[in-house]
């Protein structure tokens, strides 16, 4: 059965009633229909600063899932901690499944030099839907924009996600724990461009990530991460040299 309808509305007259909306009422819309069963996952990069204002704005105890990969820049981590205090954000450290020490027992220091995208499953994919189905979520909001990238031109304000029951980088199936389940990822800024990202920091005076000043628009791991290749695409500069342009959590929707 398709799990879109059990959900309380219509998926796409919803969707294309969310289109042209605004992203506080968007927030609102989740928040109304699924409460304390939605939560928000943000990497404290480069715009993430504009979502978890407006967020927190309409629901200011808001949990804020981070993946601690322990490969972060030290600016990324200083930003987390400077939008802490001045949100008063509810944060929730996730980390890899297995623990770090045993992750680097198993796998070394350096899985992202050999295999980025087995990297990003173990610390990444695996602990946010670890996090996801032991939180009971229905529904998670993330800051991306279909003008980031042309992986994420096809996604909808309302995504539906099948998750774990995916297939492990280099073939197998992951089993985090026992069955999978479904969840809406919900993109309140979707249509906006970066432009109206930009002017919103300003607008409310908000703090942008230190590396944005040194020419990094698009910010993840240290290790794969580096100035953009192609000034038009702000994601170019991600895992350079691999066939790679997104960590896992943010596939494109089926058929795209």
């Amino acid at each position: 059965m398709d799990f879109t309808t059990l959900l309380p509305f219509d998926l796409d007259v919803q969707n294309t009633a969310l289109e042209s909306a605004s992203p506080e009422e968007i927030i609102r819309f989740a928040w109304e229909t699924w409460g304390p069963d939605v939560a928000m996952q943000s990497s404290f990069g480069a715009d993430s600063a504009c979502l978890l204002h407006l967020a927190t704005r309409v629901v200011p105890d808001l949990r804020v899932l981070f993946l601690e990969t322990h490969y972060h820049f030290p600016e990324t981590l200083q930003f987390k901690e400077a939008l802490r205090r001045r949100l008063h954000l509810n944060i929730v450290d996730l980390e890899v499944l297995r623990g770090r020490e045993a992750f680097v027992r198993e796998h070394g220091d350096d899985l992202h030099r050999r295999d980025p995208a087995l990297c990003c499953h173990f610390n990444k994919v695996e602990p946010m839907e670890d996090a996801m189905k032991r939180l009971g979520l229905k529904a998670y909001f993330t800051g991306i924009r279909r003008g980031q990238a042309e992986t994420r031109r096809h996604f909808r304000v309302l995504t539906p996600e099948s998750r774990m029951s995916f297939d492990v980088p280099g073939g197998g199936v992951a089993q985090t724990s026992e069955g999978g389940f479904h969840v809406i990822k919900v993109c309140p800024i979707l249509t906006w461009t970066k432009r109206q990202v930009q002017d919103y920091l300003r607008e409310h005076d908000l703090p942008v990530h230190p590396l944005v000043a040194q020419g990094f628009p698009s910010i993840g791991c240290a290790p794969c991460t580096q100035r953009p290749l192609d000034p038009s695409d702000e994601r170019s500069g991600r895992w350079v040299g691999w066939n790679k342009t997104e960590c896992g959590l943010h596939a494109p929707p089926p058929g795209t």
